[in-house]
């Protein structure tokens, strides 16, 4: 029994809050889209772009940790990658997350490469973005130029892998450099618009709008809650335990008297 009340005190104490991927959001009206692609570089051509284990959240501006799942997608094309929706509304960050990204490609003055980065984690912020069924959004990962022909060597063919010196700066210039952009619905971005589109970008001074880490997959994380429905205080528990604790003690004792009978004089 008094294993049985030890255990609903720690349901009690315990609160799991609900997760992220099933929240509604603030979203009002129809959605807008979205795509994600490869920023083009200097003096290749890429062949194939992809990334690996894909997840997309956004943010709204009121709840900074209220994140919403766009795209979760193992594998994600690049260049000509399908839309996503994105709720109505007014959303104020991008969270991506990306197991890796494969490039293929060769050099206009000749020679081959492949780039495999892995994992790139890439935030996106802005100043409260308006989403309507209008709206159509392009995430660009990396800048114009990121990929440079003289950097990697060509035309002698490279292999940029985890271990090879240039990795490691191309990771950071696909976490810093890439940008969220307004387009005009065709999914391609041209140079005026990179110019004069750019609605979000990394922004060191935002740590906020990171949320939750462990919820932009929609799932729980074992255990009791630290935020969301709040937990009965244990304290509030304690008199109740204690109480059934000594009168199981001297019902004992009634107990154990009563089975040895009087002591011999």
């Amino acid at each position: 029994m008094t294993r049985t009340i030890l255990s609903i005190a720690l349901i009690a104490m315990c609160g799991c809050r609900e997760s992220v991927g099933e929240r509604d959001g603030t979203s009002v009206g129809n959605p807008g889209k979205g795509s994600a692609r490869v920023a083009p570089g200097t003096e290749v051509v890429f062949q194939s772009a992809i990334a690996t284990q894909v997840v997309i959240g956004i943010t709204e501006c009121d709840d900074k940790a209220d994140w919403e799942v766009l795209l979760d997608e193992d594998v994600l094309g690049l260049q000509d990658s399908e839309a996503f929706e994105i709720p109505a509304g007014t959303w104020c960050g991008l969270d991506l997350e990306l197991d890796g990204i494969q490039i293929e490609g060769s050099g206009d003055d000749g020679g081959s490469f492949t780039i495999d980065l892995e994992p790139l984690r890439v935030y996106l912020y802005t100043s409260g973005s308006e989403v309507s069924e209008d709206t159509s959004l392009v995430i660009e990962l990396g800048s114009v130029g990121w990929i440079d022909a003289t950097e990697l060597g060509l035309p002698v063919d490279a292999d940029i892998t985890p271990a090879h010196d240039l990795h490691e700066t191309l990771v950071l210039r696909v976490e810093k450099e890439s940008g969220v952009y307004a387009d005009d619905g065709n999914g391609d971005l041209s140079d005026q618009e990179r110019e004069e589109n750019q609605i979000g970008d990394p922004d060191d001074k935002d740590k906020d709008f990171q949320g939750d880490d462990d919820k932009k997959d929609g799932t729980e994380t074992p255990g009791c809650a630290t935020t969301g429905t709040a937990p009965l205080p244990w304290f509030l528990l304690l008199p109740f335990l204690l109480a059934y604790r000594l009168k199981g003690t001297s019902m004992s004792q009634v107990d154990t008297t009563a089975t040895q009978g009087p002591r011999p004089t």
